[in-house]
């Protein structure tokens, strides 16, 4: 959200009538994004003020209308609202007899095996993980969780047990279209870096790197 939040501000700058829109951001927690760490949160309003972004926090919403979201703090007026919400499990998770977190999520444990189930696991968002509260959920740890989960499942159809883990962290690139806004966090450290053209292009190449396997592959 806070991606397409700077993507829009910097798109209506181009084209000369960001002075025409109000770009308010809202969220009912005080502190929004704090899985990215304090420094991270707090750089990330302060680009919002720089930005000239309204910010609503800490409060509630409690629904939309067609010109307006209203929270326990009152109405925000809106002629467009883009509304990101929280991730639940899979519908149909319950139906399959598998340990779930009181979200939903398949329970997993630091191997990504599903807890109980023999040489079943999972990888990616509809898994809950052991770990620290700000685990994230995002395509690069996925991947992290995909290669441990591969290589367990490899070792215990050859009878072995599960040795790999995947590594606790959290790295993205906030794109605004014309920059890039790094934020890093692991169990020892947090950091953000500030805007910058070089981080812009450095996720640009990197989705083509890694999108560049796919569009190679010929349908079969």
């Amino acid at each position: 959200m806070f991606e397409l939040l700077c993507g829009i501000d910097t798109l209506l700058r181009r084209q000369g009538r960001r002075d025409r829109f109000k770009l308010v951001f809202f969220n009912a927690a005080k502190t929004p994004g704090k899985r990215l760490g304090d420094k991270a949160v707090a750089g990330l309003l302060r680009e919002m003020q720089k930005r000239d972004i309204a910010t609503h926090l800490g409060h509630k919403p409690l629904g939309f209308e067609a010109d307006r979201v209203r929270t326990e703090d009152g109405n925000i007026p809106a002629d467009l609202i883009l509304f990101m919400p929280g991730r639940s499990g899979p519908a149909w998770a319950a139906e399959d007899g598998l340990p779930l977190s009181d979200g939903g999520l398949f329970q997993a444990d630091v191997h990504c095996q599903v807890v109980g189930a023999d040489k079943v696991y999972v990888a990616g968002d509809c898994g809950s993980y052991p770990g620290p509260d700000w685990l994230p959920k995002q395509a690069h740890i996925a991947d992290l969780q995909a290669k441990a989960a591969a290589e367990n499942l490899l070792l215990a159809l050859a009878g072995k047990p599960p040795v790999a883990r995947f590594k606790v962290e959290l790295i993205c690139i906030v794109d605004t279209l014309d920059r890039g806004i790094l934020v890093y966090r692991d169990e020892k450290r947090a950091l953000m870096l500030p805007p910058c053209r070089l981080f812009h292009w450095a996720k640009r190449f990197f989705e083509w790197q890694y999108l560049r396997p796919y569009r190679k592959a010929k349908p079969r």
